[in-house]
């Protein structure tokens, strides 16, 4: 991304994945079966591709274009992200009843390309021709907070992945009396509460540089949720929908709380551990990030999956609220570790202070200047 500047790549992005989309539309008409498996493949793959550059270019340009204002920046980008998923499966529905198989794959292919236009006047230049080295990802894998902060993006996406596959089938379960259309609404409290919160949790953590709470807390919130929505036998509470309500709601704030804050945190890390305040930084930690999270979004449908079909829905719901619970954990002991025995108190997003430098050199003391 240094190279080729984080706009362009978003660009190049958007206009394979439109491409991508388009392409999707015309698949139905292959005769063989083997062919259009193929072929179906191989069109996702790269339009996926285009998806992941740019996905990865836009939490870039977020962090170069709003340093003071990162986690609020993608916390309202996360607001129109569920709006997405919440309105795409009713206008997919509504087009493909008007106009067949193609027509949705068309309308999103050509709607990205028009977006892309308007892209190219909106989005802000980068400074690629200032800078040309590309990041180190084995100097970012150096920094242990790193690590622990992707395994909280990854159990984020893990967490949300979980219920894909497996929630509507236990609703039913539940109430056998709920149509499609009910189903759906419970799909939608989850990502509603997330959008319409994460927002709020954005302005939170850049306000008061809470990053490292606001993921204890929204992980444990998740534990519970997750507990209720079960509801695991662990609380020998009434198997009811109002039960489950409660905990889809919980889930998508908690997993708001969690994940918002953080790909700030990584950046302040990076930074804190001696890493430039640049492109080439946001790069390599927005794919980080964005790799570590999309492997939880793939691995989380198909964990959910082999829990429940071995298990019953409210043991997964247990183990995976257990899976939460112990990143908790994790993740508090590591936080009061670095403090303690490491670096000591971590500085506000852009404020200076004195980095101790410890990838290179094994000299630099254990408690930083800042305790």
């Amino acid at each position: 991304m240094p190279k080729v500047g984080a706009k362009f790549m978003f660009i190049s992005g958007e206009f394979v994945c439109a491409g991508a989309n388009i392409l999707f539309g015309f698949v139905n008409r292959m005769d063989s079966g083997m062919q259009f498996i193929m072929f179906s493949f191989a069109i996702r793959a790269v339009g996926a591709a285009g998806t992941a550059a740019a996905v990865t270019a836009l939490m870039a340009i977020i962090a170069n274009t709003f340093p003071n204002n990162v986690a609020q920046t993608i916390g309202i980008l996360e607001v129109f992200s569920g709006m997405g998923y919440m309105i795409g499966p009713l206008i997919g529905g509504v087009l493909d009843q008007v106009g067949g198989y193609s027509l949705p794959f068309l309308v999103i292919g050509l709607a990205v390309m028009t977006i892309i236009v308007i892209n190219v006047f909106l989005l802000p230049n980068d400074d690629k021709g200032k800078k040309t080295e590309l990041g180190s990802f084995k100097t970012l894998w150096k920094i242990p907070a790193i690590w622990c902060t992707s395994v909280t993006a990854f159990a984020g996406a893990l967490a949300l992945g979980f219920l894909d596959p497996t929630l509507s089938n236990h609703l039913k379960d539940v109430n056998s009396s709920l149509n499609p259309t009910q189903v759906g609404a419970m799909f939608l409290l989850i990502g509603g509460m997330y959008a319409i919160s994460s927002p709020f949790w954005g302005w939170l953590a850049d306000k008061n540089n809470a990053t490292r709470p606001m993921i204890v807390s929204g992980f444990f919130c998740a534990c519970v949720s997750y507990l209720l929505i079960g509801p695991s036998p662990l609380l020998h509470l009434p198997t009811e929908l109002w039960v489950i309500c409660i905990g889809l709601g919980c889930l998508g704030l908690s997993i708001g709380c969690g994940l918002t804050p953080a790909y700030q945190d990584m950046l302040v890390s990076a930074k804190w551990y001696g890493l430039a305040d640049d492109m080439t930084t946001y790069s390599i930690i927005s794919g980080q990030f964005n790799s570590v999270f999309s492997i939880g979004t793939f691995i989380g449908p198909v964990l959910g999956g082999f829990l429940v079909d071995n298990l019953t829905f409210k043991w997964a719901a247990t183990i995976f609220g257990g899976i939460n619970m112990a990143l908790c954990v994790l993740f508090l002991t590591f936080s009061l570790w670095e403090f303690r025995f490491f670096k000591g108190r971590r500085p506000a997003p852009n404020t200076p202070s004195q980095v101790v430098t410890v990838l290179d050199d094994e000299r630099a003391p254990l408690l930083g200047a800042n305790c």
